[in-house]
């Protein structure tokens, strides 16, 4: 029997709080959205930050490297104008270094030796490596 508040008062009072219930539900979406954004930001930020930092250390290092070099060269122990250290020109041949060492040793490649370091010629490297290129069969 319809008595003019529908058939169950409860249902109607929850139909007339729906509003209320759905800015509320709106209000937390929409915190949320922002506590979110926030915290993205925050992590960009942080990775800028992070980058920044990396960047600043490579700049730092690329100086230590080069302030490195200047003091070898002042010292007599950078490579000489043209040649390589021994265990790059094994890297670059293929070689193993002892086998480059021997050459060197043998005087098949221009080589200096400057205290326990060996420096071999690129030239007579290159040299050295076509004489004992095999021809193909």
């Amino acid at each position: 029997m319809w008595n003019g508040e529908g058939r169950d008062p409860v249902k109607r009072r929850e139909i007339a709080t729906a509003p209320d219930a759905l800015a509320a539900e709106i209000a937390r979406f929409r915190d949320e959205l922002i506590a979110e954004r926030a915290t993205r930001d925050a992590e960009r930020e942080r990775q800028v930050a992070i980058n920044d930092g990396l960047a600043a250390r490579q700049i730092e290092q690329a100086e230590d490297l080069r302030e490195l070099r200047c003091l070898l060269r002042d010292q007599g122990m950078a490579p000489p104008e043209g040649m390589v250290a021994l265990k790059t020109a094994a890297s670059l041949t293929g070689a193993h270094p002892e086998t480059v060492r021997r050459w060197a040793a043998r005087g098949h490649v221009d080589a200096e030796r400057r205290g326990r370091r060996w420096f071999v010629s690129l030239p007579s490297l290159a040299d050295e490596l076509a004489k004992r290129q095999r021809p193909a069969a």
